[in-house]
């Protein structure tokens, strides 16, 4: 902006000059004359002077005139000004003159200042597009400033924008207008606080702490996430970091959990010498290995592994009737985690059906366990006396509504009836009994 030196005041003079009248040949004139240090004296222009001025007057004619006392003395302008100075003049002739003049000078330079919206995100920086509304002020008045300019990107810990006003005196004014700019997230990685626990699975809790870099404004901060379940062959953690321009990035980190053994149930069935064992295993982390060990175990031992598989059953045929025998199933999953079933039972032969004390309204059919080396079984039905004495081959037998027995005819009608089973072996004309297998009780509701 050009500052103008004080070389010899500016001087405005006001010139009355004959102002046309009726009969008369001239006028009366009053001039403002001004003088900066870079004009001479010359009449006094209606802006704004940016130098220090010197103001005087001159009047014509001069003859048969009489003037003010501040039209004989300049006046020096040196600061900001916006006044008005006057001048008086009469003559001889009419009219008198008064003359009022407005100087403005204005030595001050403006100054501008940028407003920037919406304000930073986080400890001073932005992230997202910022618009700077550009302002000034100044004594003479701002004519104009720069329209709002927005910036959008690159990222830059020195971004800026520009713009500048200029006053009704000519005088401008710029300013740039620094800030930190970072729109992009940080990139995110996550380390677990330890390796899988067994075969890629963990079985306890895992603490996974969350690093990240970013480029232009720093890493402000990140997650630390522990699991502790729920069991899942696909768990996740999410975890996050920050930059200091408030930029989020969130990393999920999907890995094998399972802290819990497996589920185990069991049931068993018995029948002459053998024990059978049934078993579901349930689990979040595939089976590893499944094993059975019995109590009383072989060969007199105390305890013995008899099985070690991964079926769903087992038949154990190398025990002895009514001896307790304690088996105990377990299994591992392939997480490391171990889980126990224990089921106790005794060996026997035994009926099946009907149940003790049913209910039927029809010929039921008669089941029990087969014996070993049996070939044939004995089986006797009474009510109020024997009924019925039949030697079928096989473990079953089908009662009908009507029979013959002992040389009369009987049928299957309302009441209690007991029955009983034995194993044959070799030739029933030997009549070679085993033990009986047992005794079981049904009740018919109506005739069949």
């Amino acid at each position: 902006m050009r500052r103008w030196l004080l070389e010899a005041p500016l001087v405005i003079a006001v010139m009355a000059a004959w102002v046309a009248a009726p009969g008369l040949a001239q006028a009366n004139t009053i001039t403002p004359m001004c003088t900066t240090d870079a004009m001479g004296q010359v009449p006094c222009s209606g802006g704004w002077y940016t130098a220090p001025v010197l103001v005087s007057w001159v009047w014509n004619p001069i003859g048969g005139s009489s003037a003010s006392p501040g039209c004989f003395t300049s006046q020096s302008f040196s600061g900001d000004t916006n006044a008005v100075v006057e001048c008086d003049v009469s003559w001889a002739s009419p009219p008198d003159l008064q003359f009022p003049y407005r100087i403005k000078v204005e030595i001050s330079n403006p100054t501008i200042a940028a407003n920037l919206t919406p304000g930073p995100s986080a400890h001073g920086w932005y992230n997202h597009p910022v618009t700077a509304a550009f302002s000034g002020n100044s004594f003479s008045g701002i004519a104009s400033c720069t329209a709002p300019v927005t910036y959008a990107g690159p990222d830059s810990a020195s971004a800026s924008l520009s713009g500048s006003c200029t006053d009704n005196a000519g005088k401008s004014v710029s300013a740039n207008t620094p800030f930190a700019y970072d729109a992009t997230p940080p990139a995110v990685s996550a380390l677990p606080s330890r390796s899988p626990d067994h075969n890629g699975w963990y079985n306890h809790p895992v603490t996974f702490a969350f690093g990240g870099t970013d480029a232009t404004s720093g890493i402000a901060g990140c997650s630390t996430v522990t699991y502790a379940g729920p069991d899942s062959g696909s768990a996740t953690v999410t975890g996050a970091c920050s930059d200091r321009a408030g930029n989020v990035s969130q990393k999920m980190v999907p890995f094998r959990y399972d802290a819990t053994g497996p589920s185990i149930s069991v049931s068993a069935d018995t029948a002459d010498s053998s024990a059978s064992l049934r078993w579901h295993v349930g689990d979040v982390a595939p089976m590893a290995s499944l094993d059975v060990t019995r109590s009383p175990g072989l060969n007199g031992s105390k305890k013995s592994v008899v099985y070690q598989g991964d079926s769903t059953g087992f038949n154990d045929r190398r025990v002895r009737n009514d001896v307790r025998y304690r088996y105990t199933i377990t299994a591992r999953d392939r997480a490391g985690n171990t889980s126990t079933r224990t089921i106790g039972v005794t060996p026997n032969p035994r009926l099946l059906a009907p149940l003790a004390n049913a209910r039927i309204s029809s010929p039921p059919l008669l089941s029990w366990t087969p014996i070993r080396g049996a070939s044939y079984y004995n089986v006797q039905l009474y009510r109020s006396g024997k009924v019925l004495s039949a030697w079928p081959k096989h473990a079953t037998f089908q009662l009908h509504g009507t029979w013959k027995f002992d040389g009369r005819r009987f049928r299957l009608k309302p009441g209690r009836y007991t029955w009983y089973v034995w194993p044959g072996f070799g030739k029933r004309s030997a009549a070679r009994y085993g033990r009986a297998i047992g005794q079981g009780t049904f009740v018919v509701m109506r005739d069949a």
